[in-house]
Parts: C-alpha cells; sequence; structure tokens
C-alpha cells in the first residue's frame, strides 16, 4: 500500500498543482496544507505497517523515516507558508 499512498498519491497531489493558480495567496495555501495532511497520513500509515517488512533492517528503516518526516513536515510547512523558503531559493540563485 506504500506504494499506492506513498508514491502514486503523492505524484497525483503534485501534479494538481499544474492547474492551479501560482499567483492566489489562498490557493497556494490551502493547497501546502492538504499535502500536509496528506504527508502525514503517509508517513503514520508507514510507520503502522513497516512491521510487515521482511528485513527488521528495513523495518527499522521505515519506521526512522517515518519519525523523521513526522519531526520535519511542520517546520517544513511553517517556512513554506511564512515565505521563508522562497527568499531562501532566491538568495541561492
Amino acid at each position: 500500500m506504500f506504494w499506492w499512498y506513498g508514491v502514486v498519491g503523492s505524484l497525483l497531489y503534485g501534479a494538481l498543482e499544474f492547474f492551479l493558480d501560482a499567483g492566489n495567496a489562498l490557493v497556494m495555501r490551502t493547497y501546502i496544507i492538504g499535502g500536509l495532511i496528506i504527508s502525514v497520513y503517509v508517513a503514520v500509515a508507514t510507520y503502522r505497517c513497516a512491521g510487515n517488512c521482511r528485513s527488521k533492517v528495513w523495518t527499522r528503516m521505515a519506521q526512522a523515516s517515518a519519525i523523521l518526516s513526522l519531526v520535519l513536515l511542520p517546520l517544513i510547512a511553517y517556512l513554506e507558508l511564512t515565505g521563508a523558503l522562497d527568499r531562501a531559493m532566491n538568495d541561492l540563485l
């Protein structure tokens, strides 16, 4: 199920951005919050299903990845919603 939710679902949700008006702040904020909700769902589902892995190493890696995602998602969402990521990217370019 990881492949459907984590990969295919993320690709489909990412493709949705092509149809949105990037100049409309409300639409983009709604899109970002929706992506955050989907990402939290995928991370929790990955953690819960990690026990189905054949190897304990892969189980631990999947769980660690899910925990790291849950820790970093609020930070990244905050930086994106405040515009700090855009400013940092402009400074790099």
